[in-house]
Protein backbone atom coordinates (compact mmCIF):
# COMPACT_ATOMS: atom_id res chain seq x y z
CA UNK A 1 0.00 0.00 0.00
CA UNK A 2 1.31 3.41 -0.88
CA UNK A 3 0.52 6.63 0.80
CA UNK A 4 -2.73 7.15 -0.52
CA UNK A 5 -5.93 6.09 0.78
CA UNK A 6 -6.51 2.82 0.32
CA UNK A 7 -9.49 3.69 -1.92
CA UNK A 8 -7.34 4.87 -4.44
CA UNK A 9 -4.26 2.47 -3.80
CA UNK A 10 -7.68 0.25 -5.13
CA UNK A 11 -8.26 2.20 -8.43
CA UNK A 12 -4.30 2.29 -9.42
CA UNK A 13 -4.41 -1.26 -9.53
CA UNK A 14 -7.52 -2.16 -11.67
CA UNK A 15 -7.23 -2.78 -15.34
CA UNK A 16 -10.45 -3.19 -16.56
CA UNK A 17 -12.17 0.54 -18.00
CA UNK A 18 -15.42 -0.92 -16.63
CA UNK A 19 -14.18 -1.59 -13.03
CA UNK A 20 -12.20 2.28 -13.48
CA UNK A 21 -15.45 3.33 -14.59
CA UNK A 22 -17.98 2.01 -11.85
CA UNK A 23 -15.17 3.17 -9.21
CA UNK A 24 -15.16 6.51 -10.67
CA UNK A 25 -19.12 6.66 -9.88
CA UNK A 26 -19.28 5.32 -6.70
CA UNK A 27 -16.50 7.20 -5.47
CA UNK A 28 -17.42 10.29 -3.25
CA UNK A 29 -17.00 13.70 -4.21
CA UNK A 30 -15.21 14.21 -1.35
CA UNK A 31 -12.77 12.59 -1.88
CA UNK A 32 -12.65 13.81 -5.73
CA UNK A 33 -12.30 17.25 -4.32
CA UNK A 34 -9.74 16.16 -1.81
CA UNK A 35 -7.67 13.69 -4.35
CA UNK A 36 -8.37 14.83 -7.48
CA UNK A 37 -4.73 15.34 -8.41
CA UNK A 38 -3.36 11.66 -7.52
CA UNK A 39 -6.65 10.16 -9.11
CA UNK A 40 -6.38 12.53 -12.26
CA UNK A 41 -2.53 11.18 -12.65
CA UNK A 42 -3.88 7.75 -12.04
CA UNK A 43 -6.54 8.13 -14.47
CA UNK A 44 -4.06 9.53 -17.34
CA UNK A 45 -1.61 6.73 -16.62
CA UNK A 46 -4.46 4.00 -17.96
CA UNK A 47 -4.88 6.41 -21.09
CA UNK A 48 -8.75 6.63 -19.83
CA UNK A 49 -9.46 10.12 -21.14
CA UNK A 50 -13.36 9.88 -20.80
CA UNK A 51 -12.81 9.29 -17.10
CA UNK A 52 -10.47 11.96 -16.50
CA UNK A 53 -13.29 13.98 -18.69
CA UNK A 54 -15.64 12.73 -15.76
CA UNK A 55 -13.71 13.84 -12.94
CA UNK A 56 -13.17 17.28 -13.88
CA UNK A 57 -17.11 17.24 -14.13
CA UNK A 58 -17.79 15.56 -10.80
CA UNK A 59 -14.76 18.12 -9.45
CA UNK A 60 -16.88 21.04 -10.81
CA UNK A 61 -20.18 19.84 -9.78
CA UNK A 62 -18.75 19.12 -5.77
CA UNK A 63 -17.23 22.89 -6.51
CA UNK A 64 -20.17 24.57 -7.34
CA UNK A 65 -22.57 27.10 -5.29
CA UNK A 66 -25.90 25.43 -5.04
CA UNK A 67 -29.51 26.68 -5.67
CA UNK A 68 -31.14 28.04 -2.81
CA UNK A 69 -33.49 24.57 -2.05
CA UNK A 70 -29.82 23.05 -1.76
CA UNK A 71 -29.89 21.23 -4.73
CA UNK A 72 -27.37 21.53 -7.55
CA UNK A 73 -27.25 23.74 -10.45
CA UNK A 74 -28.49 22.42 -13.46
CA UNK A 75 -25.03 22.91 -15.67
CA UNK A 76 -22.94 21.36 -13.32
CA UNK A 77 -24.99 18.73 -12.73
CA UNK A 78 -25.55 18.16 -16.59
CA UNK A 79 -22.08 17.89 -17.31
CA UNK A 80 -21.71 15.59 -14.83
CA UNK A 81 -24.25 13.53 -15.65
CA UNK A 82 -23.00 13.95 -19.72
CA UNK A 83 -19.29 12.89 -18.99
CA UNK A 84 -20.61 9.90 -16.70
CA UNK A 85 -22.16 8.43 -19.83
CA UNK A 86 -19.73 9.32 -22.43
CA UNK A 87 -17.48 7.14 -19.69
CA UNK A 88 -19.91 4.40 -19.58
CA UNK A 89 -19.91 4.12 -22.98
CA UNK A 90 -15.76 4.69 -23.83
CA UNK A 91 -15.78 1.85 -20.86
CA UNK A 92 -17.61 -0.61 -22.57
CA UNK A 93 -15.81 -0.22 -25.81
CA UNK A 94 -16.80 -0.38 -29.71
CA UNK A 95 -19.92 -2.63 -30.46
CA UNK A 96 -18.65 -5.83 -32.25
CA UNK A 97 -21.50 -5.78 -34.82
CA UNK A 98 -20.31 -2.51 -35.47
CA UNK A 99 -22.75 -0.35 -34.53
CA UNK A 100 -22.12 2.61 -32.43
CA UNK A 101 -21.18 2.54 -28.91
Amino acid sequence: MSAALPIIDELNDMGARMTVAAWLQRCPLGLIALHHDKIRKLLIKKGFAEAVTCLEAELALSMSVRAPDGTFQQGPNFSAHLARGEMRIAAKGPERDGGLA
